[in-house]
């Protein structure tokens, strides 16, 4: 917009409001001034209020009365004429700047965008400049939201989903691997996530170490407001990315949720785009249902969890359960934790304080 490369005034003053001050600081009567300069009271008022411009023939008689010389007079008025034209771009451009964070804000919480990339500009024309660098930007109209309402109970904002889902994806774009992706990394990866589950050695660390070494990017995003995400599995530019929220304070959820994951990469994530997201009370559809099938086995094969349950207990008691159960699941080499979320789960009893899942670390 600007031709010169400088700072742009938020207004810029006439040279004839320059001249009323002028005239005002040396104590001198607009009637008296205009019969001076030999003008017309109503011209030289017209002057003042920015309604006329201001002459060579005028310039020269300011300085000739004022001792101003003809050339400062000059170039004010060359200076209002330029910067008025550039100050009605720059406000026009502004209006087009807001119209389009309104347009942006119908879809994404560009409070939250602003505050993630760090755009803290006053005006919106260098918010939008600024926003609108952002590879990843174009990506957030496209995500398909309809799944959410899948779920009974969860509330989803969709505009919040869809600016985690782009946080996610920026996230992605600046993280790189070494390793590429092979056709049963997955599975690989799935059972030594598993393996350091039923061990209780399980980190964070360690998820995105196995993941990274299979050529899968792990991130970790935390939810917002009315996005009950746990996590999401994606492939982008040949690229699979799994991400996290750590929604609930659970090293074995996290696990189970990180391989259910993976699962979908082995079964379903065939092409770029293709997503998957795990949300609680959610109804399942048959890739979810096959994703938590996957989850399940590697953690607690289905021969291992029926040869488990068919450990006889001496009372029908569900502690007394519990407890035979955390002691076949030690013999199998299965974190008790583990086998009782498990149990909790399908029996849908859920007061065990006493096998508790360790905290995210």
């Amino acid at each position: 917009m600007e031709a010169r490369n400088e700072f742009v005034p938020f207004s810029i003053s006439h040279p004839g409001e320059i001249l009323g001050e002028e005239l005002k600081e040396r104590g001198i009567k607009q009637k008296d001034f205009a019969r001076q300069i030999g003008m017309q009271p109503t011209h030289l008022n017209s002057l003042i209020r920015g309604k006329m411009d201001v002459s060579e023939k005028i310039a020269a008689r300011l300085e000739l009365a004022l001792g101003i010389p003809f050339a400062d007079w000059m170039n004010l008025q060359a200076n209002y004429h330029y910067y008025s034209r550039v100050i009605k771009e720059r406000d026009e451009e502004e209006y087009l700047a807001l119209q389009k964070e309104k347009d942006y804000a119908d879809w994404l919480n560009l409070k939250c965008i602003y505050d993630y990339l760090g755009i803290r500009h006053q005006d919106a024309r260098s918010r939008i400049r600024q926003l609108e660098q952002n590879e990843c930007l174009s990506g957030a109209f496209e995500y398909d939201l309809g799944y959410y309402r899948k779920s009974n109970k969860c509330q989803v904002d969709e505009r919040n989903m869809r600016t985690w889902l782009f946080m996610v994806n920026n996230e992605a774009c600046k993280t790189s691997l070494e390793n590429e992706y092979v056709v049963g990394n997955a599975a690989l990866a799935a059972r030594e996530i598993a393996t350091c589950a039923n061990e209780q050695i399980l980190t964070v660390a360690k998820i995105k170490d196995i993941l990274n070494r299979n050529g899968i990017v792990y991130l970790h995003v935390p939810k917002l407001i009315k996005t009950p995400v746990d996590a999401y599995s994606m492939r982008r530019n040949g690229r699979y990315v799994i991400a996290a929220t750590y929604r609930y304070n659970d090293m074995d959820k996290l696990a189970f949720d990180i391989i259910h994951e993976l699962g979908h990469v082995a079964l379903h994530i065939k092409n770029d785009n293709d997503a998957f997201i795990r949300m609680d009370e959610a109804i399942l559809d048959a890739k979810e249902k096959e994703a938590d099938k996957f989850a399940s086995e590697m953690l607690i094969p289905s021969s291992v969890w029926k040869s488990m349950m068919a450990t006889g207990a001496n009372s029908l008691n569900p502690y007394c359960i519990v407890e035979q159960l955390v002691a076949s699941a030690k013999i199998h080499h299965i974190s008790p934790t583990m086998a009782v979320a498990r149990y909790k789960k399908e029996s849908n009893l859920y007061n065990f304080p006493k096998y508790r899942s360790a905290k995210i670390s």
